[in-house]
């Protein structure tokens, strides 16, 4: 059995950790890095950061969620051509196994033959991880590791780092229940015994972190390694990682984070490593932050970097990626219009009007509220204004020329007439909200216009708002209703 030891890397290099989750919309804003896989029944996904080019990159193609007739098969070493005797009397305890380890490396036991063992004899290991749904297969030069040898601490000896599965069987009834092979532990083993180890004490959320790569994030020219791990369910998988390093002396986690587990974690993760803070050391992007369910609507991306500030690697900067839906623009130029930030919000309630590069998640009536929800904000922020009456008129005649009959064209005109009348804002609003109060419950009184309403629905009245009232079940999106129309902001 082939156990490759990873040697130092002195390189830059870009890890691209790409993740293929059924039903992922693929956005084509920024610079696009497109995994490839040499393995024709993985399936790729285009991954969205705004970045430069990297000087040389290295890939990591992630497995898709099994299923009955695709079980990922990736595993950290090459079968051997002629099987070995395990070594005896592996331990089928922890406390044992600490020991038994520790005297395997004292005894500088071929570590093939330790990994073969804790495989093959022992249960402690798994030779491949048919229910674990993402873990990286070989691209290239870069691998994962259920056991790595490296080392970390730079004192010319080498650590043992090993992915441990820890769960109920007739031989370890001590070990939490678990199912699939989930969980486990990460242990580093060197001279000085048990150096590290992920998790202290073992519960159901205790999932087995793998190694994936090395490179030096503190800029000692030593390598330090990132190990990966993943939790939740279907729609909600989140990927934590950690970078384990030396050097301080002592192996440890150098992340430093509020999360208990003290690891970069972030909903549906790729992970990219380069030097985007210009210092001259490796920092770790993570990109993603979208549940995997269609049922969360629109989502928009985007990247936490993570970088050395002489004692961890932190949280740097967090970042959206560019705007690429018209609920997100919307989004965008409502929150600008609450701000005061009357330019901001102009620019881009116009961007939803006439901005051809926008898309529409669910369908054309996404596209058509979002553009009349525009245009009546762009009434109210000219009427706002005092001094922008004919502004407001326009903007009006816009929405009366595109969209005769529906409820926010009559609101516009509403509007205008009462502030003419008035010229109080929100004694206009209060009237505006009302009109649309009533023009939602005249859906609800019948209930065969209500069952033909659709994301896709273009010619039934489904009321003033809809979809952008009810384009998400997850909590991501903002809930746009009647009452979201027709508000004044408040100064600063």
């Amino acid at each position: 059995m082939m156990l490759k030891k990873v040697k130092q890397v002195s390189f830059l290099v870009v890890i691209i950790v790409t993740i293929f989750l059924s039903g992922c919309s693929q956005e084509k804003d920024g610079n696009v890095v497109t995994a490839v896989s040499t393995q024709p029944t993985i399936q790729t996904a285009t991954a969205t950061i705004p970045t430069t080019a990297p000087t040389q990159t290295m890939q990591i193609t992630m497995s898709p969620t099994p299923t009955a007739s695709s079980t990922p098969t990736a595993t950290a070493t090459a079968a051997p051509t002629s099987t070995p005797s395990p070594l005896p009397d592996i331990p089928n305890t922890l406390e044992g196994l600490e020991t038994w380890l520790s005297e395997q490396w004292q005894q500088q036991t071929d570590p093939e033959l330790v990994q073969f063992s804790l495989t093959q004899a022992g249960g402690w290991m798994s030779q491949y991880l048919p229910h674990i749904s993402h873990v990286p297969r070989d691209v290239g030069n870069v691998e994962s590791y259920m056991f790595l040898v490296s080392d970390l601490d730079g004192n010319g000896t080498e650590e043992w780092i090993i992915s441990l599965i820890i769960c109920q069987s007739e031989s370890k009834p001590w070990a939490p229940e678990c199912q699939y092979d989930l969980l486990g532990n990460l242990w580093i083993i060197n001279e000085d015994g048990l150096v590290y180890q992920a998790y202290q004490e073992l519960n159901e959320d205790s999932h087995p972190p793998i190694s994936i790569v090395l490179a030096d994030f503190t800029g000692d020219n030593h390598d330090d390694l990132i190990t990966f791990a993943e939790f939740g369910g279907i729609a909600t998988t989140y990927r934590y990682y950690r970078i384990i390093s030396g050097h301080f002396g002592g192996i440890e986690n150098i992340i430093q984070s509020l999360h208990p587990q003290k690891t970069a974690h972030m909903m549906g993760a790729s992970i990219y490593v380069r030097d985007e803070t210009n210092d001259g050391i490796s920092d770790l992007i993570l990109h993603g932050g979208a549940y995997s369910s269609a049922g969360a609507g629109p989502q928009r991306r985007g990247s936490e970097i993570w970088s050395w500030n002489g004692n961890n690697v932190t949280l740097y900067e967090r970042r959206d990626d560019p705007i690429y839906y018209f609920v997100h623009a919307l989004y965008y130029a409502n929150d600008a219009f609450s701000d005061y930030d009357f330019t901001m919000a102009d620019s881009w309630y116009q961007r939803i009007l006439y901005d051809q590069t926008l898309h529409s998640y669910s369908g054309e009536r996404e596209y058509i509220i979002s553009q009349q929800f525009a245009a009546f904000r762009l009434v109210l922020l000219y009427l706002h204004r005092r001094d922008g009456i004919n502004d407001a008129q326009r903007w009006q005649s816009w929405l009366a020329d595109n969209y005769p009959e529906q409820s926010l064209t009559q609101a516009s005109s509403l509007l205008i007439s009462e502030w003419e009348l008035h010229e109080d804002l929100y004694l206009a609003c209060e009237t505006v909200t009302a009109f649309l109060q009533e023009e939602e419950a005249k859906l609800h009184e019948n209930s065969e216009t209500s069952e033909a309403c659709s994301y896709t629905d273009t010619t039934t009245l489904c009321g003033p708002v809809y979809p952008l009232n009810s384009i998400d079940t997850y909590g991501v999106n903002p809930v746009l209703t009647v009452d979201d129309v027709c508000v004044v902001p408040t100064r600063p």
